[in-house]
């Protein structure tokens, strides 16, 4: 089977995505995504289509005129496209009469739910809704996301959480510390939907003056505001081959985001055995389910009290925390429910061919 993957963007968890379905589903991938990318996701280069564009609007471009031109796109059994542009692209095309095989539709992370006016949330719920009716199937990355999206009418839908990497269940070497928190490590772009902003200035406070925070990620812009401070370490962006060390040397990871898909450093963390403390938004109170502490953190005074809170509640030892990842988001559990899922969308698409026998 041959699997062509389409993303506008690839930057952070679906470069992730990408190389997990790549390392774990046994079929011929592809993959569409921008040239200015391409070193953000460490798969085969043969196996890499790009398209021109740095800035979102040029990328969108890019991959509307590259997708256009492509003439083998029936050579595909499936088209999979990732996150809400691809999808928005697609549908465009499949309106202007553009022919597909079999398109699977995972939004990521639902645009429609972010923190955004009524208008543009109600435009991209008619986008979404209109992707996925002309989708053969929807992989949802939490039930949390299957739920906020039952207006869709597609009758293939199925939530598939996101693996963990194996490199992350390797056996560990930090031990139990109750009530021993610290070094509080923070991991992404430093950018409103990360929530960073309210993080930073949470630790200008002389109340947080017992904490360190390490900062594992940089900002969009290059003149970020973000300096380091007496307990503010900022470590640049760092390798997927760095941060599983990372994770284990730290006593937290604070996950303090205003809108998040799935949150691949929350399970990343736990697979460490670190304790993570997040914002109620999005999947991360189903992900962490009773393995997470989840908190509101809307505010800088909001984040201040529930560290403080945080460092005498008790938390699991390292290896339950490993043990909890390790059952829910196996690479092996992933990889049967894609493959599974793959062969339902072929089907399906294929029954639309045979003649009625009415």
């Amino acid at each position: 089977m041959r699997i062509l993957h389409i993303a506008e963007t690839v930057k952070g968890g679906v470069a992730t995505y990408l190389e997990l379905i790549d390392g774990n589903v046994p079929y011929e991938h592809h993959y569409l995504i921008p040239a200015s990318q391409e070193s953000e996701i460490s798969v085969d280069r043969s196996k890499l289509i790009v398209f021109p564009g740095t800035s979102r609007p040029q990328r969108i471009v890019g991959l509307f005129q590259t997708l256009a031109r492509l003439k083998d796109k029936q050579s595909y059994d499936i088209v999979h496209l990732h996150s809400s542009f691809a999808g928005y692209i697609f549908t465009i095309q499949k309106l202007l009469g553009f022919k597909f095989p079999a398109i699977i539709f995972c939004a990521h992370g639902w645009s429609f739910q972010r923190k955004v006016s009524k208008l543009e949330r109600t435009i991209c719920k008619a986008a979404d809704y209109i992707t996925g009716r002309l989708s053969t199937g929807i992989i949802h990355i939490s039930k949390t996301e299957q739920v906020a999206a039952s207006f869709i009418p597609c009758d293939l839908q199925r939530h598939i959480y996101n693996p963990i990497s194996y490199n992350y269940l390797t056996p560990l070497k930090k031990t139990h510390k109750a009530n021993t928190i610290k070094n509080i490590l923070f991991v992404g772009r430093l950018d409103r939907q990360k929530g960073f902003d309210i993080l930073y200035e949470a630790f200008k406070s002389k109340d947080l003056k017992e904490f360190h925070l390490y900062v594992a990620g940089n900002s969009v812009l290059c003149d970020s505001e973000y300096k380091s401070t007496a307990n503010v370490t900022f470590l640049g962006w760092q390798s997927r081959d760095a941060l599983p060390s990372m994770y284990e040397d730290a006593d937290l990871t604070i996950v303090p985001s205003r809108w998040e898909g799935f949150g691949f450093v929350a399970i990343e963390s736990l697979a460490r055995g670190t304790p993570v403390l997040a914002s109620h938004v999005g999947s991360l109170p189903e992900i962490l389910g009773k393995y997470g502490q989840i908190s509101d953190m809307t505010t800088a005074n909001s984040i201040i009290k529930t560290i403080i809170k945080y460092k005498t509640s008790a938390t699991e030892t390292p290896v339950k925390l490993q043990e909890y990842i390790r059952e829910k988001y196996s690479p092996t559990r992933f990889s049967a429910e894609i493959l599974d899922f793959y062969q339902q969308a072929v089907e399906k698409e294929e029954s639309k061919k045979r003649p009625s026998l009415s």
